[in-house]
């Protein structure tokens, strides 16, 4: 409870600073944020850099990105146009202004029961959106010619499985079931697939928990702590989470 109203108080004083003028900066509205962020960061993307002896051959295959206008997805897109590979970029309402040859956007809404892909025909995915959308789909995908799938859950499968906060309690729920379901389908369609679990994201900006220290820190120069604080977190850049993602993708021994 003691958090609840302490995220209240402080969303309250950043608005009354932002009525009153008194913010470094003028914030922009979510969607638009993103845009302009995910922008910059496509039309940089030669400045990925990879590891010596990492993926330094050119991908072969069309690869379907899914949840391509969040920080993780768009750093997938990134390292993927960096290795010359052709995506196939899935988003739901907005798109990220940013043309390339070998990038095609896809319109599609994953919690709908159908998923049109179209006349697109690739052969493996990176799915990055929420994952309890996904088995839903997996038939349609299997049809469209993807034969392997790399997915992202989340660790809160395990840590919050046993949690006190009936919110995170259902979280690690939906992630336990969508999993099973996933396996589940993706075996009936011989479909290869491999599960990721990352930790806290951060990156570019674009999450609700680093960032938001990050920037609560730079305004006002401290960071309140309700004790006893003895919760501990090991936040994962998203730039290492894309390059493990299509690491695992090109390599046979991670297979499922």
């Amino acid at each position: 409870g003691i958090g609840v109203y302490t995220r209240f108080l402080l969303r309250v004083l950043l608005q009354a600073l932002k009525n009153l003028c008194l913010l470094p900066f003028k914030p922009l509205r979510p969607h638009m944020q993103r845009n302009e962020t995910g922008r910059t960061l496509l039309e940089r993307y030669r400045d990925v850099t990879l590891a010596p002896g990492i993926l330094n051959t050119p991908i072969q295959q069309p690869i379907l990105v899914a949840g391509s206008t969040g920080q993780l997805g768009i750093s997938i897109i990134r390292h993927l146009l960096s290795l010359k590979a052709e995506v196939l970029s899935l988003y739901h309402e907005t798109i990220i202004d940013f043309n390339y040859p070998q990038l095609t956007w896809i319109q599609g809404n994953l919690a709908a029961d159908q998923l049109d892909l179209y006349d697109f025909s690739p052969q493996a995915a990176i799915y990055a959106a929420p994952l309890w959308y996904l088995p839903t789909h997996i038939e349609t995908l299997a049809k469209a010619g993807i034969k392997r799938i790399v997915v992202f859950s989340s660790t809160s499968l395990f840590v919050k499985s046993a949690s006190a906060n009936p919110h995170e309690k259902e979280l690690a729920a939906k992630l336990k079931t969508a999993e099973e379901e996933l396996q589940e389908r993706c075996q009936k369609h011989s479909m290869q697939y491999t599960i990721l679990r990352p930790t806290m994201i951060h990156g570019y900006g674009m999450d609700h928990n680093i960032s938001t220290i990050k920037r609560f820190i730079r305004i006002f120069r401290f960071l309140p702590i309700y004790p006893p604080a003895s919760g501990l977190r090991q936040p994962v850049h998203v730039d290492d989470l894309a390059l493990a993602a299509i690491t695992v993708l090109c390599n046979p021994n991670t297979l499922s």
